[in-house]
């Protein structure tokens, strides 16, 4: 909340917490100035959207979309497990690697992609992504790189018919109900 006023108002004032601060000198070492803060986007034909934390302008007149994250994890503690690959599910249903990092990184590509088809950015005006994570005791900046940027990445699968079993599907689905 407190950057998301901070942008607002021209990035102009101090920021009391630690975090704000932390993530505002991450964007100044990638020469970003951040312009808005929650700016909702969407794609009709994947169904989608989502709302970017901050969009920004850095050299090259180049448009960042930005995703800011908070860990209560050191720097140190935090690298070690950003790109640490989900036992449970290592690969994802879009063929990505399972990380938290991938994920993040899915999630500021969608934004960059969305936000060029939006608001129809000019095909000379690069846009880009990357993740911002504020860490207890500093910010990792990390560019998206553009092998995110695909939208195949964000494709819906088609969904399955239920099929239903048993007397409910021999009366369409629907319950009957007893009368005492």
């Amino acid at each position: 909340r407190e950057l998301r006023t901070w942008i607002d108002q021209g990035n102009q004032g101090a920021l009391k917490h630690a975090g704000s601060r932390h993530v505002v000198a991450g964007l100044r070492r990638l020469g970003i100035k951040p312009l808005k803060a929650q700016v909702r986007v969407t794609d009709p034909d994947l169904k989608l959207t989502t709302l970017i934390d901050v969009v920004g302008e850095g050299p090259n007149n180049t448009l960042w979309v930005i995703e800011i994250k908070t860990t209560t994890l050191n720097s140190s503690n935090h690298m070690k497990s950003y790109r640490r690959v989900c036992k449970r599910t290592p690969m994802m249903k879009n063929g990505v690697t399972h990380t938290e990092q991938a994920g993040h990184f899915l999630q500021a590509a969608f934004g960059a992609l969305a936000l060029r088809r939006l608001y129809n950015v000019h095909p000379n005006i690069p846009v880009m992504a990357c993740v911002v994570v504020a860490t207890a005791d500093a910010c990792r900046t990390y560019v998206c790189p553009d092998g995110f940027m695909d939208r195949r990445l964000f494709k819906r699968r088609t969904p399955v018919p239920l099929l239903l079993r048993g007397r409910a599907a021999a009366n369409g689905g629907a319950k009957r109900t007893h009368r005492a």
